[in-house]
Parts: C-alpha cells; structure tokens; sequence
C-alpha cells in the first residue's frame, strides 16, 4: 500500500509547517460594537428608543439578532438585522401586529425563525415568525387560557415555543408549549409542589426548563418537567443554597446556570457544583457580587457582576459593573465603546453556544444602546491559502498515486 502524502522533510510540506507556525489564525479576545443605538437605520426604519426591559433582545448560533425597538413614526417593532418581522401595523396570519407598549418579548432560533408576543392592542398573541402559534382564550390539553404579553416565549431549532399561561376555570399558572402543558401549579415534581411556574428557558434541543415557588416555599426553585434541579435548602459543593435570585440559561448538554444566595454572597451555580462567588478571580480581578450569569456549550461561564476595587472596597456602581466571559473581562463601566463610554449594564443579556454576547448599556451621548460581543472566526485569508495548500497536496497525491 503506497503513502501518498509527501514525506514530512519534503519541501511542500516543510513550507506547510513554517508557514503555519507564522501565520495568524484568529485574532486574540473578542470583537466589541454598538450592534444598535438611537438614529441607526434598520430595514429603512430608524431606531428612536431602546427600551431597558428584559427579553427584547435575542441571539442565535448563526449570529443573527432579534430585537424590539422603538422607531420612528411607528412605535415599537421587532426585527432583524436582516428583516423586519413586525411590528407598525404589519399583518400577520390576518393579525395587525401594532404594539401598544415595550412590554413583549422576542426569541430568534438558529433557523431564523423569532418568536414574539403582542398586547392587549389586537388581543395578547403570540407569534412564531408569520404565523400564530396561540391567543388567549385558546385551548391548550382542554383548557380554556389567559395569556399576557409579559409572558415571554422561548423558542428551540425545531420550532417548539415555551412561554407562561393562566389555565382558566379555575385559574392555574402554567408553562405550556404550542403542543401542551409542561408543568402548572399543583404538580409535583420530585416531592415539591409547585406554586407558581414562571420564567421558561429552553435549549436548542428543546430541553425546558423553568423557575417556580412551591407551596412550602416562598423562595424560588428551578425545575424542569420531571426534576428539581436547584433550590433552597440544597448543598452545593458543600455549600448551601438559601435563595434563587435568578435563573440564566440552559446549555446544549442540559447545565443549568443559575445566580444563587448563600450564607456567604451571591454564587453562580449548577445542578452539581458552585462554580463562581465572592472571591473568585478574573482576569486578575476579584469577584464581590454576581447579577446574572449563562454557561456555553463547552462550559464557559459568562457572567455580569461587580468586582472589589483597588482599595478593597466594592464598586461604587452596584452589580453590574463588568462583563467577563471564561477567564477574560471583556467589558466594564467606563470603558469606551466607538468612543462613547459605558455608564450602566442593564441586568439582561443573551449568549449563543459559541459565547457571543449581546448585553443592553447606556452610553454616553447615545443612551440605551445593544452591544455585541463576538468571538473571533479564523481568518478568511487564512483558511483560504490553508485550503489552496491542502488542495495542491491533494493534487500532488492524486497524480503520485496514478504514476504508482
């Protein structure tokens, strides 16, 4: 059987190997911009508010952004940065999709397909791109329903869509699907009795997952339909949970994130283990407090959260004051953004598997504004002269096999 590669001291190859120690595959840390602001022009509409509620932004593994802004002459829309999909008496399904206020959510999956939701203006109804998927006064498992246009959706690659109900007769809190009931008040789920089901995430492979009270409890819970994941009373990595503060995303590989208080400050943590707390270090700086983190495919923890300062003390600003993402600080209050600089993080933000960021600011001169922050690709230029390199060994051992 005849090798038809080159061996590795003939010259191709040799040119391979240098040139690959020398040339760049990616530049180093994250690529920052202002992904929207007041006066930027979007689908030939042009952005007059960004509003500071949670759940108006989204973004999937392709990269593409779903979001709700005020524009202007006609009010709060949902769109693309390729499309508009909402919004300004646009019909959809045969609904006039005009939105009162700035309350509704919006969740874009990795086909492009974005759930949203509309208010009382055309009945609360929630959408999946140009369809409905339901209104209130729908039926879901033979039970008549209420839906409010603060009940946000989530949506997974396939199209299944999770948000919050009130089942009627007689009036029961629940996280549904288009398809049926995942849990509601009353069921019990690994011993614990919900009381009040709320707030759903869901990954791309439809794994749901949701907060709730239960009826011996006050404090919040995090379930999905047939476990108890994190709770009051847990001990986690020897340490003991006292509250669910809130509840953060739920990766590919069913981790669960969650910002937890503890007898000790507010820690990031799992189903199995206490990942980050007051103390830990980043980038050379020392974590106070946690607002809010989310955990990536391969395990990455992004998290918004204060630091202990120079003098020992903590910042001036409150929680959210920096931005870190696995073992790098990639933003913080003052820093500048294309030459504005950053007063105030807004507690929600959203990631992809890869760990792209979008993350709500105010910005001096601009005010609220949406900030994307990317993971580097390989360089184009890079992967194109591998790829003519690896073509040319190809051809080269297409022909030594011929002349064998």
């Amino acid at each position: 059987m005849r090798c038809l590669l080159k061996p590795a001291g003939s010259p191709l190859v040799m040119i391979l190997l240098f040139v690959a120690s020398i040339y760049p595959r990616g530049a180093a840390g994250h690529e920052i911009t202002i992904f929207a602001q007041p006066g930027d022009v979007f689908n030939g509409r042009t952005i007059k508010r960004i509003s500071n509620e949670e759940s108006l932004f989204s973004i999937n593994n392709r990269g593409e952004i779903a979001f709700i802004a005020e524009v202007e002459d006609d009010g709060w829309v949902v769109m693309t940065q390729n499309r508009f999909v909402a919004g300004a008496g646009k019909v959809v399904d045969g609904v006039v999709t005009r939105f009162n206020d700035e309350h509704n959510g919006v969740w874009i999956n990795d086909l492009g397909q974005v759930a949203y939701n509309i208010g009382p203006v055309t009945q609360s109804t929630l959408f999946l791109d140009d369809k409905i998927l339901f209104r209130s006064g729908d039926l879901i498992a033979g039970r008549g329903t209420e839906y409010s246009s603060r009940d946000y959706p989530v949506v997974d690659r396939f199209g299944t869509v999770a948000f919050r109900v009130t089942l009627t007769n007689p009036p029961t809190k629940a996280i549904v699907t288009q398809h049926g009931i995942v849990a509601k008040t009353g069921d019990i789920i690994d011993g614990f009795t919900l009381d009040f089901p709320q707030f759903p995430i869901i990954n791309g492979d439809g794994t749901i997952a949701f907060a709730s009270t239960t009826t011996d409890s006050d404090s919040t819970s995090v379930f999905t339909a047939d476990q108890r994941l994190i709770g009051p009373g847990d001990v986690i990595s020897g340490i003991p949970v006292a509250r669910v503060r809130r509840v953060g995303n739920l990766n590919r590989e069913g981790i669960v994130t969650a910002t937890v208080s503890t007898g000790s400050g507010s820690y990031v943590a799992t189903q199995d283990e206490m990942v980050l707390g007051p103390g830990s270090i980043i980038a050379g700086l020392e974590i106070e407090s946690i607002s809010e983190a989310h955990m990536t495919a391969d395990g990455r923890i992004v998290l918004l959260g204060s630091v202990v300062s120079d003098d020992g003390v903590p910042d001036d600003g409150g929680f959210n004051t920096h931005l870190f993402a696995g073992d790098e600080l990639l933003l913080a209050v003052g820093d500048k953004v294309d030459g504005h600089t950053i007063n105030k993080f807004w507690q929600d933000f959203h990631i992809n598997e890869r760990g792209d960021v979008v993350v709500q600011a105010s910005l001096s001169d601009v005010g609220r504004a949406i900030l994307l922050i990317t993971v580097p690709e390989p360089s184009t230029i890079s992967m194109l002269f591998f790829g003519a390199l690896l073509m040319l060994l190809s051809g080269r051992a297409t022909r030594a096999g011929r002349r064998g």
